[in-house]
């Protein structure tokens, strides 16, 4: 297993100024694929930099969930449960290294990254890792996704970074680097097996990028800034909530048609 060297993804640390969320969850998730309970959480996140005046300040939601806990003493802690189990340093260190080869594949602060995976975890870890550089999780959940308004964009470009289990239905909607996750890549210019790319990140995993509170931190149904997500109802808002309130977020097996693999130690390869 390879072992990274954890002070460089902790590579920021908050100031102890924070912001208190209070918020009364929906009942459930919305997707049946992650069923946990949705609880009322009380979150504070911490800031790179407080606001202060027209200053709105500066933050970032992975470093919020993942590098305050490790930081804090909590590295052992269980963050997921379900059919594959990780602690927060575990989890910890896939992200920071699919972040590091986002980065290397040229995904900038702001960009968007779109994601289709039936593999529940991969998403979490992709979700997250395009958080920690401060980019857009855009999240398809079916072919009607794929239109100009869920991206955020009436011209219909592709964004900068495609993860995908599948590549129907995306026509010139794809961009010129995608990561495939349990199937074959299809074209060798453009494709890139998700082990590869985790493998070529842990070489050079990638810090937190401070956002402003404003910044768009992913697309549901609407776009969602960074500053709303602890009380944000949709599927992503009540993951996000679960994992900043210090909770494990509990996800279901891989739907039986996603050949995602995972080995002894827990990757998410």
């Amino acid at each position: 297993m390879t072992v990274i060297d954890m002070s460089r993804l902790l590579s920021q640390r908050a100031r102890p100024d924070a912001v208190r969320f209070r918020g009364q969850r929906s009942r459930t998730a919305r997707a049946a694929r992650n069923r946990f309970i949705r609880k009322e959480y009380d979150v504070e996140l911490a800031w790179f930099r407080k606001p202060n005046g027209d200053d709105d300040g500066t933050l970032n939601l992975t470093y919020n969930i993942l590098d305050l806990p490790v930081i804090r003493g909590r590295a052992g802690d269980t963050a997921v449960t379900g059919t594959t189990e990780l602690d927060f340093a575990r989890l910890l260190e896939q992200v920071g290294a699919l972040a590091g080869a986002f980065r290397g594949l040229g995904v900038t602060p702001g960009q968007q990254v779109a994601v289709r995976l039936g593999d529940p975890l991969r998403e979490l870890i992709a979700l997250l890792a395009t958080l920690r550089i401060g980019a857009t999780f855009v999240v398809i959940e079916s072919d009607s996704d794929l239109g100009g308004d869920l991206l955020g964009n009436a011209s219909r470009s592709a964004p900068a970074l495609l993860v995908t289990d599948s590549l129907t239905g995306f026509g010139d909607m794809l961009p010129e680097a995608v990561i495939v996750s349990g199937i074959e890549p299809q074209d060798p210019t453009r494709d890139v097996a998700w082990e590869v790319v985790l493998k070529a990140g842990r070489t050079d995993p990638a810090g937190c990028e401070p956002v402003t509170p404003g910044a768009t931190a992913y697309v549901a149904e609407t776009p969602v800034r960074t500053i709303d997500a602890p009380t944000d109802p949709s599927r992503i808002g009540a993951i996000l909530a679960t994992l900043l309130a210090g909770d494990a977020v509990h996800l279901d097996a891989p739907r039986a048609d996603d050949r995602a693999q995972f080995d002894n130690d827990g990757d998410a390869r």
